[in-house]
């Protein structure tokens, strides 16, 4: 049982490295149209936990793969977007399709997810740093069969400390109060309310003027991983961004949860 399980965790590990190289070449082949700065690039894990603000209303789209230990393969398309309401306020939004896939003979659901509403305001503090609190609700029109209809509701700070021209560190801590077990998907999950605290922490490097590096690791309850690591590449093309990302679940060990994300991001 043991060597299969790591020939599996081998499958998993090839899988991720192939598809994530094959996503670093096709973003750092693409024609330079234009710049960019570490203020402009957005976490992958904490996209909206961040101490930054886009500046100009914005629609993206997202698609995220999530296979995990358990037999479970979770596919999200989310559209998502953002108001700046002033240089200091910003209110974004998202909402998506969730179609999770289970263990045979359990077969699949498909259904809408629930609406999350985030607003983030940047403080005014003397200091070398960015700092910003926020909080986010989700209104739960989703399904419940693909781990959705709950209401949940968190609050955060995050801040983003330039080091040099090239590096950009990032952190964050946020509560939250989730409508049932963050990381249980599908029908049969518990009811009762769950709260928890999550620590984030990231660095941006700049490989050029138009592609940044995004690092980021992340500890404690989320809605797909108990933790995790990521690894991805912001690519600027013209006004739009192309972004990628490869996760890697940390709960029990490395690589029994692995996941892909893929979005664009465009200013309107």
């Amino acid at each position: 049982m043991k060597v299969n399980a790591m020939k599996v965790h081998a499958r998993k590990a090839r899988h991720l490295a192939a598809m994530t190289f094959g996503a670093a070449a096709a973003l750092t082949s693409t024609s330079v149209l234009a710049q960019t700065s570490a203020s402009d690039v957005r976490l992958f894990q904490n996209y909206y936990f961040d101490a930054v603000i886009t500046g100009s209303p914005y629609i993206g789209g997202r698609v995220a793969y999530a296979d995990f230990d358990s037999g479970v393969d979770v596919t999200d398309i989310d559209v998502f977007g953002g108001i700046t309401v002033n240089p200091d306020l910003e209110i974004e939004g998202q909402i998506g399709h969730r179609r999770v896939s289970f263990p045979s003979p359990g077969g699949s659901e498909s259904g809408l997810k629930d609406l999350l509403i985030t607003g983030r305001y940047m403080l005014d503090v003397d200091g070398p740093a960015d700092i910003a609190v926020g909080s986010y609700v989700t209104a739960p029109i989703g399904k419940e069969e693909v781990g959705q209809d709950r209401l949940d509701i968190g609050a955060y700070i995050a801040s983003r400390y330039a080091v040099s021209s090239r590096v950009t560190l990032t952190g964050n801590a946020s509560f939250h109060l989730f409508d049932g077990n963050p990381n249980e998907v599908g029908p049969g999950g518990s009811d009762s309310r769950y709260s928890g605290l999550q620590l984030g922490a990231g660095m941006l490097y700049a490989l050029s003027n138009e592609t940044h590096l995004v690092v980021e690791a992340a500890a404690g309850p989320t809605r797909l991983f108990g933790g995790a690591l990521s690894a991805g590449l912001d690519h600027n093309i013209g006004a739009a961004r192309v972004r990628g990302a490869a996760i890697v679940g940390t709960e029990d060990s490395l690589f029994d949860d692995v996941g892909l994300i893929a979005e664009f991001t465009l200013p309107l």
